[in-house]
């Protein structure tokens, strides 16, 4: 007889798993922003007159340390789904993946994203600036489905950035 060991690169287990994906509402998708890995949806954040900024002038310096992305979790919400481990949320523009933040599900309601390094591409015109694409990767759990507070009842709560700089 033999005994098979084997290596660190064998698959034991290959998981073809088929999920069902689970419809989202035209108006779910107008009304919210929506982050989901497994059913592919990704949202994209345009703030009022921010392509003006950045195509009025191309010299300022933008303060990293000081320009941030607000986005509040929105937990009532039906279509929300996050009740274990982390999310990792990347800005999804002109084909670069960028972290932005990892988000874990007993976090805060607000989350702080540093964005600074990203507004600077956009100023300096190294990325092309057609909303802010926020969509989650495979790390952490597949099946989490965040939902950011867009509701202008509670302004308090609304997605918003913050943009230090300097010329």
């Amino acid at each position: 007889s033999s005994i098979y060991y084997g290596s660190y690169d064998d698959n034991i287990i290959n998981d073809i798993s088929i999920y069902p994906i689970n419809s989202i509402s035209d108006e779910d998708l107008n009304g919210n922003i929506i982050a989901n890995y497994h059913e592919g949806v990704e949202s994209i954040i345009n703030f009022t007159g921010i392509s003006d900024f950045f195509n009025r002038d191309s010299t300022f310096i933008i303060n990293k340390d000081h320009t941030n992305l607000y986005l509040f979790l929105d937990r009532l919400n039906s279509n929300y789904s996050f009740e274990s481990g982390f999310s990792d949320i990347y800005c999804n523009n002109s084909n670069d993946n960028i972290f932005l933040d990892r988000v874990y599900f007993d976090s805060s309601d607000s989350i702080v994203i540093p964005i600074g390094e990203i507004i600077q591409k956009f100023v300096n015109r190294e990325l092309d600036y057609d909303g802010i694409n926020l969509r989650l990767n495979s790390s952490g759990y597949n099946f989490n489905k965040l939902v950011f507070n867009k509701d202008m009842d509670e302004l308090d709560k609304i997605s918003k950035i913050n943009i230090m700089y300097s010329k």
